[in-house]
């Protein structure tokens, strides 16, 4: 269980911190609360760089926001090549301003791996679930509340897509992309 503050003050490190020590094939459980992570630079704000599981208590009860303005494309959870990554049962908040940049809920940059996204809520993103660089070999969206400013979910070319039960809102192109 990973428990950093919930006051306001940038948890960043101390997440990546939990996602670090589970290692591969771990399971980091965020407890109910509002985290609030930095949000500028060009890299996911907390990256995936093991196969890793992020779980929270259920969308609107663990809450990750961030209060910066990216400076680049950016996501919240930035899952690396060949990695498995799940994000379950929490709700994202991204940036209020873009600074002309876009700014990704959840992003799998792989060739290989696979992506799971089971019960989450996003808002103030630009794209709910970005699937970029194509070739992953399983992406799961499922059990979600996505409200994006442009896409719900894009995809480069995963090979096998799974996408039900979600509530896509307030899209501004397209709500899915492959």
């Amino acid at each position: 269980i990973c428990s950093p503050k919930t006051d306001g003050t940038d948890v960043t490190v101390a997440i990546t911190a939990c996602i670090t020590s589970v290692g591969a094939n771990g399971t980091v459980r965020l407890v109910a609360g509002t985290y609030v992570v930095g949000g500028t630079g060009s890299a996911g704000v907390l990256p995936l760089t093991n196969s890793v599981e992020i779980v929270g208590d259920g969308p609107g009860k663990t809450v990750i926001t961030t209060t910066g303005t990216p400076s680049d494309n950016l996501s919240m959870f930035d899952c690396a090549a060949s990695t498995v990554c799940a994000i379950r049962s929490l709700t994202i908040v991204g940036p209020s301003a873009f600074g002309g940049f876009a700014y990704y809920g959840v992003e799998h940059e792989g060739t290989a791996g696979s992506l799971t996204v089971d019960n989450i809520a996003t808002s103030q993103v630009t794209m709910g679930v970005n699937e970029q660089v194509g070739a992953s070999t399983d992406v799961t969206i499922q059990n979600s509340d996505i409200t994006a400013t442009a896409q719900g979910f894009y995809s480069a070319g995963a090979r096998n897509i799974n996408v039900h039960g979600n509530y896509f809102h307030n899209i501004g192109t397209t709500s899915l992309h492959h």
